[in-house]
């Protein structure tokens, strides 16, 4: 009975994703001209036992967590940040980022796997006040 439920526990956390910083941040040439993408995952019932990846440009940069949000600072030009899972789709969202601008995006459950949906300032404001940052 022990050697079944080690090999279960096994088999389920073996997907999962670490929390925090997992990657390398994108390269910012000019500081000054850096924009920032912020990822808010407000807390759900579905899926909220799983860390899902932060990615930038197919990247994995952050593990996140329910209740959580994160800034990563970009160079400007057009970006694709994503956000999954290993065995879950990715969703993905495109964004043309302007020095010194900030993009919000808020993560979802769907159906198929995680969503990401543009939110605008004012809603993503809202929602980071609500959410606890992970540490850059």
């Amino acid at each position: 009975m022990k050697r079944a439920t080690f090999a279960l526990l096994t088999l389920l956390l073996a997907g999962c994703t670490a929390h925090g910083r997992i990657g390398a941040l994108p390269e910012i040439v000019q500081p000054a001209d850096a924009a920032e993408i912020v990822v808010i995952r407000e807390w759900r019932f579905m899926a909220a036992a799983r860390t899902l990846s932060v990615t930038v440009d197919g990247a994995a940069v952050y593990g996140m967590e329910t209740n959580e949000h994160v800034i990563i600072r970009v160079a400007p030009g057009y970006h694709v940040v994503g956000i999954g899972a290993p065995g879950l789709n990715e969703g993905t969202a495109g964004v043309q980022a302007v020095p010194q601008q900030r993009y919000y995006f808020r993560a979802e459950s769907g159906f198929f796997g995680p969503l990401l949906q543009p939110i605008g300032a004012e809603a993503g404001q809202a929602l980071m006040a609500k959410t606890s940052p992970i540490a850059r």
